[in-house]
């Protein structure tokens, strides 16, 4: 099944997951009922126990006839305009980018490399699951943007893999940077969609999660995404 996920806190009992394409759509009842079996069972290495207590769902209009019965959802705002100047990126979670072979570090940081990945990783979803035509991927206008004021650490952290008998790295970079250029326009509608698709390895351990705002004063980044993404 497509999907990515991501807990923004364990303490506040919250999980966030992101399916891709109508059939994964159609099977979020299954996946709900796994999750709610997998916390009754526990969680994590001391095995905490949780409770489903409700799911709320959030989809693109056109896709709402998608819904399994039982399920509702808010029909989300049409994409916000690019305010024209810039967006700071900020990474919710481990971001893990594998550049020839190696995971990318704070020191060789390069937005053109987390921009080339979040144009494949929505690629080939869409390849995958879309139904519209899929618009020009604007590899060229990644060279006509820039980054600046990055801020960014390395967060450590790790799984066990009880299955492959080792452990699993889930460590990578954390913070924030700033994007500018002309080519960051042409980019807005792919880099509005990452906030759901995540980017980077390990997404459906919870990695590569953003989010955006428009540091051009208007902090509308948050609505549906274009009719051609596979929703």
């Amino acid at each position: 099944m497509p999907f990515a996920f991501y807990a923004p806190s364990v303490e506040a009992g919250v999980l966030e997951f992101s399916v891709f394409g109508a059939p994964a759509v159609a099977d979020s009842p299954l996946m709900l009922s796994v999750l709610e079996q997998a916390a009754g069972n526990g969680i994590g290495k001391v095995r905490h126990a949780y409770r489903l207590r409700s799911a709320h769902a959030r989809i693109f209009p056109a896709a709402a006839s998608c819904l399994p019965d039982g399920l509702s959802a808010d029909a989300l705002p049409d994409l916000p305009p690019f305010g024209g100047h810039a967006v700071e990126v900020r990474l919710l979670s481990p971001l893990r980018l594998q550049v020839k072979g190696r995971v990318m570090s704070v020191e060789d940081f390069s937005a053109a490399e987390f921009l080339r990945a979040l144009l494949r990783r929505i690629t080939l979803l869409h390849w995958s699951y879309g139904t519209a035509a899929l618009p020009p991927v604007p590899l060229p206008a990644i060279d006509e943007v820039t980054s600046s004021a990055e801020q960014l650490r390395w967060q450590t952290g790790a799984r066990y893999s009880a299955r492959q008998a080792q452990r699993i790295p889930l460590d990578g970079l954390v913070g924030s940077f700033n994007l500018s250029g002309p080519g960051l326009r042409e980019l807005w509608p792919w880099l509005y969609i990452g906030q759901w698709t995540q980017v980077g390895k390990s997404v459906t351990q919870g990695l590569g999660q953003f989010t955006l705002i428009d540091r051009s004063g208007s902090q509308a980044c948050w609505g549906a995404v274009p009719g051609w993404f596979p929703a």
